[in-house]
């Protein structure tokens, strides 16, 4: 049987596909809703103009769908899907709902999409993206910190706060 890169390919879009299809069964454990909605689309530049100071690789899962018949390693869309978890728990408050779906999508890469490529014989690694820390990235030096904006604590992820937050009322 000769070798055939296409068919190989086309696979491997399958592979990945299969994956990144099951990001949208995915439910949060506390309000038992769908984590993808938040992630879908990127967060509004006119409404969050501080995301894109602090977020230098900005990217969502509408972007990622646009590539799945790109990715010719499934690294290439485990670092994609890592970097909307790093963006989400950098920009976004620990304890926020955000940070917890970010935490769940997290945990379905090393729990379900690493072991399942590596089952195929593919070898993958979880990529390291960097500290969660915004200040970090912009400097260490005291002067420079203080003059910088920083987030604010209570700041959630832009991405459809308002449904979230209209539910409570």
């Amino acid at each position: 049987p000769s070798y055939q890169p296409s068919s190989a390919m086309s696979n491997l879009a399958k592979r990945i596909k299969l994956s990144f299809d099951y990001i949208y069964e995915i439910k949060d454990d506390v309000t038992n809703e769908p984590i993808a909605p938040i992630f879908n689309t990127m967060p509004d530049k006119k409404l969050y103009p501080d995301y894109y100071d602090i977020i230098t690789t900005p990217t969502s899962l509408n972007s990622i769908k646009k590539r799945l018949n790109v990715y010719t390693t499934p690294n290439e869309f485990i670092k994609d899907l890592a970097q909307i978890v790093w963006n989400a728990k950098t920009y976004n408050e620990q304890g926020s709902f955000v940070y917890r779906f970010a935490e769940k999508l997290d945990n379905f890469i090393l729990s379900n999409v690493i072991p399942k490529f590596k089952k195929l014989g593919y070898d993958v690694v979880y990529p390291n993206l960097g500290p969660n820390d915004p200040t970090a990235a912009i400097s260490t030096t005291a002067t420079s910190v203080a003059t910088t904006p920083q987030p604010r604590n209570d700041q959630l992820h832009p991405h459809h706060e308002e449904e979230y937050n209209s539910e409570e009322e």
